[in-house]
């Protein structure tokens, strides 16, 4: 039984507290309701609707009493006595028994573990200065009472195990250590990983030998064997007691199992018999339904026959009666044929009696007597006689028609009732096609219970089968365990004798140990003048190899010294060449300098000349700011690809990189978007000039930095994804769809896919790099990958150079490729950026593992993930075959405007205002372009002459070390020298010694 509270651990090994122990009303039988400690139950202590106990969902459970594998908190721990009692106690020795309880299943486990021989104890005889443990001054384990009795053997092995402790002298010093609870450490080991327990069982705790020789003074070989025979057998009773205790609890488990087995037997038999029950009255209505079917079928069977017989009889009654439809229809038609020409022939009659009326009105007697008269007459006569005929035969004809007619009517009201029976004979049919599939699904409903019960049988059979297997495992266990205690009997005597000759055995080698030891301790004293001897002969050789290789390096370093001071003497002409280039420069820039403040005050001097209606100097202002942008973009982003960067930063460093580029095309598409926009579209450039000063402040500071070398590669990144924020919001703005935008934005895409192509290959190499140096060995498939990726985008990177040089040469002649191709340059970025995050994560991932424990990174730890460039590649190779679309011209608005403002000149001069203009407008254009170019030389040689300086400044530092390198390569010479002499000594010494 269970009760609520208990720690139990589940047959899976998940740790649970039982919470319900009981009857259920969801499934038969006892269940046991268990709270998990994690999220991995199946409900909160209710099932469907009932609730048995609370807890948070999905922490509880409910699983038969067989699911639970042990009860962690159903026993109690084993625990020794703080102090050793100095009495000895009457009672004999009862063993420790395992509070958790197994399966069933173990009983394999116990079988061989009983079925095992005890092994010879050998032990060393006790020294006699130690003095002997009473049986009260073991440490005994406190067990709880067991209800069951071993056996008859069992008790007397205790009997006896007392009787032969009382043989040993009762005083004991109080210091005495404890012996050992248990002697046989190799058969508490076998039966303690068969106990499927949590909690760990007691150790044997041995007392450490002492090792001390034997004094002459020791006891009589007779003594000492009574002694140790005593104690060997108590240890060994201990031991056969506790291995009876966990015999007898694994029978006490194994009854259990098979008291459970039993009792679900009686369940399953419960079942079996309510089935039963229920089973016999549906075998009885499943009878009847069988009769009832086959009685409906054959009603179903003459059903159809008396249907098909009704429906022949339907056919031929329709087919009869078609027959004579067609037959009326064609009498019908031939008397209204011959109604037709009778009426013609009556009309013709009528005719021609009115024109035999006229005729004998105007003829004579004479006439009338002539042989055409005779003749018309008689021809009257014998159409008279036709048309009597005709009319006979047309009545005739129509009274048989009306005969037929008549008949068929008769026959149509003979089919009406057989029309009816067959109506209800259809209906019938469909009843007893209904009734049929009831009785065949009861059927079905009955065979499953059959089915059921036949399962339920066989399940019985087998918990029989099985629990008559289990009577038969506990009699031979019976019978083995009576087997075991005889065995015991004869081997505890067999090893009292054994025991004594061994006692006596071990005097005998005590003394001869003592005579050993002092022949031990003159081979140990020579043996140490002789190592003493070889350690100084290999620590003069030891110094003689590091003397040499000591000279050898200093000669290494040397050379080494040597070559880098030429080095800073070559770097040292560099820099004064380089330096007296740059005085060159700084005064070619002072020059140009000064033509730019000159070309400065010539454009507002003209500037004043310049109509009211110009309105467009903010505009011009914000293409110089985008010029402005571009270049210095471009020039940070050269000194970043210059730097030399940690490779911690190299990422940092390759992202900066990626948005510098994004950031100059974009503010070359805003340059060619103003070059051929409309003077409106112009005008609103305006309000770009001030939404573009955070981007210039921004890229002032990061120039700034490159001067100071402090530059962040993180923060600048972060920076640059602001800057490019604010420029995509001002393309959306200004930048309109046609043609030639379209045309440069190819040219700003193929930029971008190219630096974080490169970007990736540079990243690729470190991490492969980093990759080689962590893991030399077993990494090489690794490092394969790595070096096929980074081939795949320096491949793509040329393949985007190239269609990027075929978009600028289309470009230079007003053509571009055709709009298809922008979803494929879509697609290219969309699968770039995707391996430049994977890249970045790998690479970062890496880079910490290497951070935090560099000496325990496996080839598992590091990310097996790839970039794969095979579709970048595969598109680029197709795109420089597309189609080529021309650009239709264009003119800059500041020409446009210029046109539109030359009519609002005064006409007293003007050629000379028209050509001032132009001049102006040249002058201006040069002025801007040439301030521009000065201002961004002038940045990069400042930026040039601070990187000369900080190199200079480093080659000092090198110059300063190397003469501090010679001075100790000078002092290592003369201690090279000295030490040579003392090994020249030390030779001599050596060889003196030897030779005496």
């Amino acid at each position: 039984t269970f009760a609520p509270g208990q720690t139990v651990v589940l047959n899976d090994g998940r740790v649970a507290v039982v919470r319900f122990f009981g009857q259920t009303s969801f499934q038969t039988g006892e269940w046991v309701g268990v709270e998990l400690s994690d999220a991995t139950g199946k409900n909160d202590g209710s099932v469907q609707g009932v609730r048995y106990f609370e807890c948070t969902p999905l922490h509880g459970m409910f699983c038969r009493p067989a699911g639970i594998k042990q009860v962690v908190s159903g026993g109690r721990r084993k625990s020794r006595p703080a102090s050793i009692q100095a009495s000895l106690r009457p009672s004999g020795l009862r063993s420790p028994t395992k509070s958790p309880t197994k399966q069933a299943g173990n009983g394999s486990s116990s079988d061989s573990t009983s079925r095992t021989s005890t092994p010879t104890l050998r032990r060393p005889p006790a020294p006699s200065h130690r003095s002997t443990l009473s049986v009260g001054g073991r440490r005994l384990p406190q067990t709880p009472a067991t209800p069951a009795t071993p056996g008859k053997s069992l008790k007397t092995r205790a009997s006896g195990g007392s009787a032969a402790s009382s043989g040993r002298p009762s005083t004991q010093p109080a210091s005495a250590r404890p012996r050992p609870s248990a002697a046989v450490p190799g058969r508490q080991g076998s039966i303690a990983s068969h106990a499927d327990s949590e909690e760990e069982p007691e150790k044997p705790v041995f007392a450490p030998p002492r090792q001390q020789p034997r004094r002459g003074s020791s006891p009589a070989p007779s003594i000492l064997s009574t002694r140790t025979v005593g104690n060997r057998q108590v240890d060994e009773l201990e031991a056969k007691l506790r291995l009876l205790e966990r015999r007898q609890q694994e029978e006490r488990e194994l009854q259990k199992s098979l008291d459970q087995a039993e009792q679900e037997r009686d369940q399953y038999k419960t079942i079996i018999e309510k089935l039963q029950n229920k089973y016999r009255p549906l075998q009885q209505e499943n009878v009847d339904l069988k009769k009832k079917l086959q009685e409906a079928e054959e009603r179903n069977t003459s059903a159809e026959n008396f249907q098909a017989e009704h429906e022949t009889v339907l056919e031929l009654a329709t087919l009869d009666r078609e027959m004579a439809e067609e037959k009326a229809e064609g009498l019908q038609a031939e008397l209204d044929s011959l109604r037709a020409r009778f009426e013609e022939n009556a009309l013709e009659l009528e005719i021609l009696r009115e024109e035999n009326e006229e005729f004998s009105k105007d003829m004579s007697p004479e006439e009338r007597s002539s042989a055409g008269w005779i003749q018309m007459e008689k021809s009257n006569e014998r159409l008279r006689d036709a048309l009597i005929r005709l009319r006979d035969i047309s009545q005739d004809k129509e009274a048989e028609l009306k005969e037929q007619i008549g008949s068929l009517e008769g026959q149509v009201k003979e089919l009406e009732p057989l029309k009816a029976r067959y109506e209800e004979t259809v209906e019938k049919l469909a009843q007893s096609e209904n009734v049929g599939s009831e009785l065949r699904q009861q059927l079905e409903v009955a065979l499953e219970s059959e089915e059921m019960i036949e399962a339920l049988t066989e399940r019985n059979g087998r918990l029989d089968a099985q629990i008559e297997q289990l009577k038969a495992t506990i009699q031979e266990l019976e019978d083995l365990r009576e087997l075991n205690d005889e065995l015991q009997v004869n081997y505890t005597e067999h090893e009292k004798q054994l025991q004594e000759e061994i006692d006596f055995k071990d005097s005998l080698l005590q003394d001869r140990d003592q005579t050993t030891r002092k022949q031990q301790e003159a081979l140990d004293e020579a043996e140490y003048t002789i190592t003493r001897y070889r350690a100084l002969v290999g620590q003069m050789q030891s110094d003689l190899q590091d003397m040499q290789a000591s000279k050898q390096l200093s000669e290494t370093e040397a050379a080494d010294l040597h070559d880098k001071s030429r080095a800073i003497l070559d770097l040292n002409l560099q820099l004064q060449s380089s330096a007296a280039k740059t005085q060159v420069k700084a005064i070619d820039l002072e020059l140009r300098k000064l033509e730019a403040q000159e070309a400065s005050e010539h454009l507002d001097i003209v500037q004043l000349f310049l109509p009211e209606a110009f309105n467009a100097g903010e505009s011009v202002l914000a293409l110089l700011r985008f010029r402005r942008i571009s270049f210095k973009a471009n020039l940070i982003r050269g000194m970043l690809k210059d730097r030399a960067v940690p490779n911690e930063h190299v990422f940092s460093a390759c992202a900066a990189t990626d948005r510098l580029t994004y950031v100059a095309a974009m503010a070359d598409r805003f340059i060619g978007s103003i070059k051929s926009c409309s003077v409106d579209a112009f005008l609103s450039y305006r309000e770009a000039l001030y939404e573009l000063e955070p981007v210039e402040r921004a890229l002032n500071s990061h120039v700034d930095s490159l001067r100071r070398d402090e530059l962040k590669e993180r923060a600048m990144a972060e920076d640059l994804q602001r800057s490019i924020a604010v420029m995509r919001h001002l393309a959306s703005l200004h930048i309109g769809e046609n043609i030639t935008t379209y045309a440069d934005d190819l040219i700003a895409r193929t930029l971008y896919i190219q630096s974080q192509l490169e970007s990736a290959a540079t990243s690729l190499t470190l991490i492969k790099d980093l990759v080689q140096k962590s893991l030399p060995d077993g990494a090489d498939s690794l490092i394969t990958q790595y070096e096929s990726s980074t081939s795949q985008s320096r491949n793509a990177k040329v393949l985007a150079g190239k269609l990027h040089r075929h978009l600028i040469d289309l470009r230079l002649h007003n053509q571009t490729l055709d709009q298809s191709i922008s979803p494929s340059l879509t697609q290219i970025e969309d699968s770039i950026s995707q391996s430049m995050e994977l890249i970045t994560s790998n690479g970062e991932a890496i880079l910490s593992l290497l951070t935090d424990e560099p000496q325990s990174i496996t080839i598992s730890d590091l990310p097996s993930s790839l970039p794969s460039f095979h579709d970048p590649i595969t598109i680029l190779s197709t795109l420089t075959q597309g189609e080529i679309t021309t650009l239709p011209p264009t003119t800059p608005p500041w020409v446009l405007m210029a046109e539109h403002l030359s009519p609002t000149i005064p006409d007293s001069e003007p050629e000379d205002l028209s050509t001032q203009l132009t001049q102006t407008r040249t002058s201006l254009r040069e002025a801007s372009l040439l301030l521009t170019s000065k201002e961004s030389e002038l940045e990069e040689s400042a930026v040039k002459i601070e990187m000369l300086e900080a190199r200079l400044n480093a080659a000092i530092r090198k110059t300063s070390r190397i003469a501090d390198l010679e001075n100790q390569l000078h002092d290592a010479a003369k201690k090279e020298a000295e030490l040579t002499r003392e090994i020249e000594k030390a030779k001599e010494r050596v060889i003196e010694k030897i030779e005496q």
